[in-house]
C-alpha cells in the first residue's frame, strides 16, 4: 500500500504487511522484487530507506 505524504508532497511511503517471516523471506528473493529496487534507486532524488519491523526469522 503507497501513499502521498501530505506534510510534504515530494515524499512516498510504501507499506507491505506479510503473513509470517516465510512470506516475507520469500519476498525478498523474488527476481522482480530486487528488479524494482534496482529501477527505483535511480528514480529517487534523494535518499531512501527501507525499514522492517516485527520479526525476520532465526
Amino acid at each position: 500500500m503507497g501513499h502521498l505524504n501530505l506534510s510534504c508532497t515530494l515524499r512516498f511511503v510504501w507499506s507491505e504487511v506479510f503473513k509470517n517471516d516465510d512470506a516475507f523471506l520469500a519476498h525478498l528473493v523474488n527476481p522482480p522484487v530486487g528488479a524494482y529496487l534496482e529501477v527505483h534507486a535511480g528514480l529517487c532524488d534523494g535518499d531512501s530507506s527501507i525499514e522492517f519491523y516485527g520479526t525476520v526469522g532465526d
